[in-house]
């Protein structure tokens, strides 16, 4: 559960991104809690998990694919709990292997949000871009116009995360919630319409929680 320095590590007063996720997968069973076994994280991920299948049903999404999928919890929950038909991609090849024999009746494909060059297998009514913003801000403009190749007519952006207090990384490009919001009305105005964004902060669950949803234009 502790990612010890394969994501962050600290360099003097900054935090430097590592993002070693095939090691952080290699050696760790349960990566951040991710089956909900932990009480201090799987009550925040029950809330969270729950937020995200309401608004699937809310907005009558058929298919979806979870970014950041992981041992493929979150897409096993979807599928269990939901009509929708949801598959999920992960950047760790270790992650996809796992996922694969947790949950094997369900598609998970090795893939970086980030890459130029980008194979998409499919469009989906929606992309769920889920627990991973922090790892994906330096190219957060290759990664819309990749959610935008992934995306049928009039399909949705979902992004959920967990939040600080206070954030420690990457503040000059979001900052907080109330940044991510500004970086989606400022830079994406052409490519989505904002549609909800939500922030929940309870002192009882370990993370504040904030879920956007943007359609594609």
């Amino acid at each position: 559960m502790i990612s010890k320095d394969y994501i962050f590590k600290k360099n003097g007063e900054d935090i430097e991104f590592v993002g070693d996720f095939n090691g952080f997968y290699e050696n760790e069973s349960d990566p951040w809690g991710q089956s909900g076994g932990d009480k201090r994280l799987g009550e925040y991920y029950a809330y969270s998990r729950k937020n995200i299948v309401s608004n699937l049903s809310k907005n009558n999404i058929k298919t979806a694919l979870e970014v950041g999928s992981g041992l493929g919890y979150v897409v096993d929950y979807i599928n269990k709990n939901s009509s929708c038909i949801c598959e999920g991609s992960d950047i760790s090849d270790n992650a996809i292997n796992k996922s694969s024999v947790l949950f094997e009746k369900y598609n998970f494909y090795c893939m970086d949000i980030q890459d130029k060059d980008i194979i998409i297998p499919k469009k989906y009514d929606a992309v769920i871009v889920n627990q991973v913003l922090w790892y994906i801000l330096e190219d957060f403009n290759i990664v819309f116009e990749n959610i935008l190749k992934l995306l049928n007519v009039d399909g949705y952006l979902i992004i959920s995360q967990a939040f600080l207090d206070e954030q420690k990384y990457d503040i000059d490009i979001i900052n907080g919630f109330g940044g991510l919001i500004q970086y989606v009305q400022n830079t994406q105005k052409q490519r989505f319409k904002l549609l909800k964004a939500e922030y929940y902060s309870d002192k009882g669950l370990l993370h504040n929680d904030g879920i956007l949803i943007a359609q594609k234009l």
